[in-house]
């Protein structure tokens, strides 16, 4: 029999393994002709570790979504929205001094004496005089009722505009402030002023929300603020515990 390295190692070199008394060849892994060396010789390319970026802090987060409760509200074109003013609040009128004197100078009292009075009141006539004197008068008082009674028909009627104007605003906020929440620990008599003072600011910050969505911002913002006074002080605590424990890196002489 004639000896034969292809006998003795079952045909390496034709990519297998043969088996001896059963014929069968097991095949060798192919080679990636990509991943191989000037040499010729297959080799793996090494793995790539990922980029190391930090973990956004769960603290930071939480507090930046809470401020988004003092922003002020805009409109479409990102301009903030101007609280809304109590129509109630403002004066009916505005007097000026001058305005008055101005509109008084055009005003003629005399227009209706009769001339023929007038002259005998300035003839002598003490009676004359009289009914003249008397005339005038009351024409005088005649135009102030009619003014008087013009400012007063103007007043109620721009004091019932400005009224629809403030109703829906006040039911809203009669609304907002009478709502009560149904957590126990948010209507405590110790915690329910905060709640309430919170709902006016998001009230005034918000015109348009609904009371509704105003009571759970309020609520949502308190129970925030608990969450991350718990969230800080187990950072603290955290940290101490580090800083406490042995650095066992360092005692072996190994970087981080």
């Amino acid at each position: 029999m004639a000896f034969s390295f292809t006998s003795l190692f079952g045909g390496l070199g034709s990519g297998g393994i043969e088996h001896s008394g059963g014929g069968k060849t097991t095949p060798l892994p192919a080679a990636d002709p990509q991943s191989q060396l000037s040499t010729g010789q297959p080799t793996t390319a090494p793995a790539v570790a990922p980029a190391n970026t930090p973990e956004p802090d769960p603290l930071n987060s939480h507090l930046e979504d809470m401020a988004a409760v003092w922003k002020t509200a805009t409109t479409a074109d990102g301009k903030p929205v101007a609280p809304t003013a109590d129509p109630l609040s403002q004066p009916l009128f505005n007097f000026k001094k001058d305005d008055v004197i101005a509109s008084a100078k055009k005003l003629d009292f005399t227009s209706n004496i009769n001339p023929e009075l007038a002259a005998k009141a300035l003839a002598g006539d003490a009676s004359a005089l009289q009914q003249y004197v008397n005339e005038t008068v009351q024409t005088a008082f005649a135009a102030m009722t009619l003014n008087a009674g013009n400012l007063m028909n103007e007043g109620f009627v721009a004091h019932g505009r400005a009224f629809d104007q403030a109703l829906p605003n006040r039911l809203r906020n009669h609304e907002v402030q009478n709502r009560v929440s149904e957590d126990p620990v948010l209507s405590h008599p110790a915690v329910a002023p905060i709640i309430q003072a919170m709902k006016a600011t998001i009230a005034q910050q918000q015109p348009s929300m609904r009371p509704e969505d105003v009571q759970r911002a309020a609520e949502n913002y308190v129970k925030g603020l608990g969450t991350a006074i718990n969230l800080n002080e187990t950072k603290a605590v955290a940290k101490k515990q580090d800083a406490a424990a042995p650095d066992w890196m360092a005692w072996a002489g190994l970087e981080r």
